[in-house]
């Protein structure tokens, strides 16, 4: 099993299940005719960063394996055996630590 957390020891899964109901639900909410504020520009505006986010997740794991599948909730990419047992991983201000156990 593949973990991955936060440099200063939290889990990233719950703090990417947030940004994932967060932007989910605001995408449902201003695309929702009659809502108070509906927006197409808005709707556009979240799915064009859902996209990014996508797009440089995949371009950094491109740098460690081969990504078999992207979808909204993930990549999925085998490792190669020269992968190390624990592997840090900087981008932008913070430090990820995968954990294998």
């Amino acid at each position: 099993m593949l973990i991955l957390s936060v440099g200063y020891g939290g889990s990233i899964d719950s703090l990417q299940l947030a940004h994932k109901c967060i932007l989910n639900s605001f995408y449902g909410y201003v695309m929702r005719k009659g809502a108070r504020w509906y927006s197409m520009e808005m709707a556009g505006v979240v799915t064009y960063t859902g996209a990014k986010i996508i797009q440089n997740a995949h371009s950094l794991i491109k740098k460690i394996g081969r990504p078999l599948e992207l979808d909204i909730d993930g990549i999925w990419c085998p490792l190669p055996r020269s992968f190390p047992e624990n592997f840090t991983f900087r981008y932008n201000f913070m430090v990820y630590h995968f954990v294998i156990y």
